[in-house]
């Protein structure tokens, strides 16, 4: 996920997902919900620890771009990791719309503050190696992904800042 800075690979696209502010249910129980994103510097906020992930979260207020700085308990490396951290009422998270769409759709999870979402998109990609011929299983795995995650992606990845899908 993200951009490549790395010229060794090559990268295909498979779509985008827009990042949404979620919480279980069993979490909001015992802490009050956000109603402005500075708000969320009462909350354990979930993060990731990779260099390219942010310190701070974006977000849109009174139309004007703000990131504000978010702390918590854990850090991870891993999107799946986090969303099974954040099902289990441990804190706050901000995932891609695409992880998280089915756990919202459900309940299990709620959207926070979707009026302030900065609507910021990641592209989620599928990396090789750049070679001049490519294997042939590597070939065939590669459609087989992008045949599979494509049609996902473009239906829970770039939902509306409503909910809608």
């Amino acid at each position: 996920m993200g951009p490549l800075h790395d010229a060794t690979f090559r990268a295909r696209r498979l779509g985008s997902s827009r990042k949404v502010v979620v919480a279980a249910p069993s979490y909001l129980k015992n802490h009050p919900s956000p109603q402005a994103p500075s708000d969320l510097r009462d909350h354990n906020c979930l993060n990731f620890n990779f260099r390219r992930s942010l310190d701070e979260w974006p977000s849109f207020v009174d139309g004007k771009p703000v990131h504000l700085a978010v702390d918590g308990e854990t850090q991870t490396n891993n999107g799946e990791t986090m969303r099974q951290l954040t099902l289990q009422g441990l804190g706050v998270s901000r995932l891609g719309m695409f992880q998280v769409f089915d756990d919202i759709q459900r309940g299990d999870l709620v959207e926070l503050l979707p009026q302030y979402n900065a609507g910021d998109i990641e592209e989620i990609t599928i990396i090789y190696l750049n070679q001049k011929h490519i294997p042939p299983r590597v070939r065939v795995f590669i459609d087989f992904v992008v045949e599979k995650l494509s049609p996902i992606l473009a239906f829970k990845g770039e939902a509306d800042t409503s909910g809608k899908a």
